[in-house]
């Protein structure tokens, strides 16, 4: 057998392989003259008629030497209701063509790059002999067969071999023209045409040119390409449906609706569609489900984002703590484990990032959240131009001192508003430092010291000192800064001085104090108290208050308590006096002071002193509250008071004492031995002798009125004050007329840049409010009350009022930044850092704030903002290929989300985000 020898398996696989990388070559030349030859005849069409043609091609080549897949469409837009529209023509040569026989135009298309001379079977023209002639045949067959002309539906001449493939469908170019372009339908007398919005509404019509007719692309592509199974396409020759089995296709449109829907609802239309889905998502290149499957990340990575960021705002926003005493343990840990429970985004990323729970990123959420209230309440504040300085310091659990430090501002339509801006730490409380620390703290939130126009603080020597305070130390850098005595303060102290002073109000205090420690300290006693006084039928209530120097309105409730439980508070301390517990000597004196009458006499007078000083002492610390609301409080206390200092008033606080001593059994007051004095010592100072009292009732009417003298003169004296004067002086400004002017009143003006005859002008066209006594606050409800346009006819009044609203009264929203700072920082969080106490501090201050920061914005910023060594190093690997910010930024934003531009409209185009140096550098 001299004959060919035969090839073996690894020679005839070698041969296949070759052919089909030939094959490949040449239909990729053959793909080129195509598109080249489409393109330039395209552009013939445009210059010449109103037909827009559009090219688009399709390659597919499988491993196992298929035949190559080409479809070159031109599909027209225009209206085709006229003949004169171009015709595309694309002449196919029907013998193997070498690259010598493609016309210049075509080849002039072709680079060196799209074809290797170096490749042995290609050396600038094809070598025909070396390839296989069926091979290339083939090929030029699949291309003729795939190549479909669509023109005016009068011109269309389309082979009846006309296949709808998958491609058709998955790169929707299913042909839906114009409406008024298909044939109208005629039934009878009438015309029925086809309807623009069924495409909408079924989206898989397609319209066939050869016959006129809508079909279903889907179904018609599965059935020719046998894509259903026997069963399915049992079902479709059974149906019989014209929008898939019919070769007419539907041409009824008085009848399409109903068709088209009952269409849409069968079954194997659904089947169809669901096939074809799964062919699409199998022809999907590897890099796009690679894609797909990071973008699928980067979502799971979102939402479990927003599920931390939410989980810390939560906590920060009610107070809680967040870490544990262990790693694992926490109010944090466990609020995100028990949100996976209901979120498995989050789940299945915590199973791939632990490090995203960490202490680092709890503080890095904190910050940016504070940060992000903080930016909010800072725009708020510039905007209003002037504002005010409330400070006051306090030691927390840690035995650190902090300052807390709140501005106040009046907007446009003069409504006042109160933002605090955080706490500070600070190891030395003299005037200096204080000054140091909040001249540092306004540098660095931007708001210049030029625009302050007041400052509120307690009557600390640090802070009110006329030479070394902090309120002299900030009016030498802003003279037009008033400082106002907070009022809260102001009274309290009025009420120590007072009780310091007088003898009867001062035993009476220290007494309740005694009283309510004695029985409050011990769950025992208070269990046998609250026994004593259910039983007891003279007893009208069960609740001692604690009496505290630093409050406010804790000595009201405190006495009340006392003499509305009386008699079961005696007998509560004489049964503590008879055991052999620790202060049982205390109780039995205290229990002998309150069974005289004088006893009782001494704190119903505190009562009636404190009750009118704490009403006012509650209405003092609205926030909302001006410097002149204020001192028409303090004028109501002051009447108040004037008419307790009266016989009449005396009288009743005597004779309810006298009946309560019958009631009680207690021991009648006595007038007491009267002091003698030394002759010798009388001459020596010349003094006059004592006063001796001819009833009880006049030695204790004495005590009465000295109590109420003392607290009146104090309060007269504590709230007259340089700051109150130019305030009341500026006040009167707007408030009188012109012509009541004196010369201090211009003074006051002009130290505020205020023309007097501008102003003059401005209060004479005002609407002033009627009536005689005109207050500020009907000044500005009549501000109010004027539209936008007429309200700029006024801009020195505006400017006054102002002024007169910007000043606070009262330091009251410090104080409560330190109930604050006492639910944060517990005995158990005394670890916690100034930074972190900060932020939360913030977010739990500003709790109707926090809710809407939790945001996209949030996520977006919490990406974006270099805070995070975790972020860094995770995405550390893709800064190499930045060239500037904006490559950088659109890393990061990459990083989390999928449509990236999106996230930066949402963030806004106003927050330019600024990157740290190391970022910047390893961006390039």
């Amino acid at each position: 057998m001299s004959g060919k020898r035969k090839l073996s398996g690894a020679e005839v696989r070698k041969k296949k392989l070759q052919t089909e990388k030939e094959q490949a070559k040449l239909g990729s030349l053959i793909l080129q003259f195509l598109h080249s030859q489409s393109c330039s005849n395209g552009n013939e069409a445009n210059q010449n008629t109103t037909t827009t043609t559009g090219c688009s091609e399709q390659v597919g080549g499988t491993g196992d030497g298929a035949a190559l897949d080409v479809e070159v469409m031109a599909t027209s837009t225009s209206a085709l209701d006229s003949a004169a529209t171009s015709t595309f023509q694309t002449i196919l040569p029907s013998t193997p063509t070498t690259v010598k026989d493609i016309p210049c135009s075509a080849s002039s298309a072709l680079s060196e790059n799209d074809l290797d001379f170096n490749d042995d079977n290609v050396d600038g023209s094809l070598n025909v002999d070396e390839c296989d002639v069926d091979v290339v045949a083939n090929a030029n067959t699949a291309v003729a067969s795939a190549v479909r002309v669509q023109e005016a539906p009068e011109e269309v001449a389309v082979d009846k071999s006309e296949r709808y493939t998958f491609n058709d469908f998955k790169d929707r170019t299913c042909n839906q023209p114009p409406p008024e372009t298909i044939p109208v339908f005629r039934a009878g007398d009438r015309n029925h045409r086809f309807q623009g919005h069924w495409y909408k509404k079924y989206p898989w019509l397609h319209y066939r040119l050869s016959t006129k007719s809508m079909v279903c692309l889907p179904c018609k592509v599965s059935v020719e390409d046998k894509l259903l199974s026997v069963s399915q396409m049992a079902v479709v020759r059974k149906v019989g449906s014209q929008l898939v089995t019919g070769e007419s296709g539907v041409t009824n449109w008085k009848k399409a609706d109903e068709l088209f829907e009952k269409h849409g609802n069968s079954t194997y239309h659904q089947d169809s569609v669901r096939i074809m889905i799964s062919q699409q998502s199998k022809s999907i290149p590897v890099i796009a489900q690679v894609s797909a499957a990071a973008g699928g990340q980067q979502m799971q990575a979102q939402i479990a984002l927003e599920a931390l960021i939410k989980s810390m705002l939560f906590l920060g926003r009610q107070g809680l703590a967040i870490r544990g005493s262990e790693a694992d343990g926490g109010n944090f840990n466990a609020l995100t484990k028990l949100l996976s429970d209901y979120c498995p985004e989050l789940k299945q990323f915590l199973q791939r990032k632990k490090n995203f729970t960490s202490p680092q990123i709890q503080n890095e959420i904190a910050e940016i959240a504070a940060h992000a209230i903080l930016r909010d309440k800072l725009e708020k504040i510039r905007s209003c131009e002037y504002y005010s300085l409330i400070m006051d310091e306090a030691s927390d659990e840690s035995t650190k001192e902090q300052m807390s430090i709140i501005v106040r501002t009046v907007n446009e339509n003069l409504d006042t508003e109160e933002h605090f801006l955080g706490l500070y730490e600070v190891s030395d409380t003299t005037g200096q430092n204080l000054t140091a620390l909040a001249l540092d703290a306004l540098t660095r939130l931007a708001l210049p010291v030029e625009n302050l126009r007041g400052q509120t603080y307690d009557g600390g020597s640090n802070m009110r000192g006329a030479m070394k305070g902090v309120q002299a130390r900030i009016k030498e850098i802003q003279p037009l800064a008033l400082y106002v005595h907070c009022f809260n303060h102001s009274l309290n102290l009025a009420l120590q001085d007072t009780a310091k002073s007088v003898q009867i109000v001062r035993d009476s205090m220290e007494w309740t104090k005694d009283i309510s420690v004695m029985i409050r300290r011990s769950p025992h006693r208070r269990a046998r108290f609250n026994f004593i006084a259910e039983e007891c039928p003279e007893a009208a209530g069960t609740n001692l208050s604690a009496v505290c120097p630093t409050r406010w309105t804790m000595r009201t409730p405190a006495t009340t308590g006392i003499l509305d439980s009386y008699p079961a508070v005696i007998q509560a301390l004489e049964e503590i006096g008879e055991t052999t517990a620790d202060g049982a000597a205390a109780a039995s004196g205290l229990a002998n002071k309150l069974k005289k009458g004088s006893t009782y006499l001494g704190i119903l007078i505190c009562r009636e002193i404190c009750s009118p000083c704490e009403i006012a002492s509650t209405k003092l610390q609205n926030p909302k509250l001006t410097v002149s609301d204020a001192l028409e409080i303090v004028d109501l206390l002051l009447k108040r008071l004037n008419n307790l200092r009266t016989d009449a008033e005396f009288k009743r606080l005597w004779a309810e004492m006298e009946e309560k001593i019958e009631t009680f059994e207690l021991k009648v007051p006595e007038l007491g031995r009267n002091r003698t004095t030394s002759k010798t010592r009388d001459r020596k100072q010349n003094a006059a002798p004592d006063h001796v009292f001819r009833t009880v009732e006049d030695k204790y009417r004495k005590d009465y009125f000295e109590a109420l003298d003392k607290i009146i003169i104090e309060i007269k004296e504590r709230f007259h004050q340089d700051g109150i004067d130019t305030y009341l002086k500026l006040e009167r400004c707007v408030l009188r007329h012109p012509d009541e002017w004196d010369d201090e009143m211009k003074t006051t003006l002009a130290k505020y840049s205020i023309d007097p005859e501008q102003l003059r002008t401005e209060i004479l066209l005002f609407p002033r409010p009627e009536g005689e006594n005109v207050t500020l606050k009907s000044y500005v409800d009549a501000y109010r009350a004027l539209k936008m346009i007429s309200r700029q006819m006024f801009p020195n009044v505006f400017t006054i009022l102002r002024l007169l609203l910007v000043v606070p009264a009262t330091s009251a929203s410090a104080e409560r930044s330190f109930s604050l700072l006492r639910r944060l920082k517990t005995y158990l969080r005394t670890t916690m850092t100034a930074k972190r106490l900060n932020h939360l501090a913030v977010l739990h201050f500003v709790s109707n704030r926090t809710g809407s920061v939790v945001s996209a914005d949030s996520a977006v910023s919490y990406i974006t903002l270099p805070c995070g060594l975790q972020i860094k190093a995770a995405f550390e690997h893709r800064f190499k290929s930045c060239n500037s910010p904006k490559d950088f930024e659109s890393v990061l934003l990459h990083a989390c989300f999928n449509n990236p531009e999106e996230m930066r409209m949402r963030s806004g185009s106003n927050n330019k985000t600024k990157f740290n140096s190391d970022w910047l550098a390893k961006a390039g």
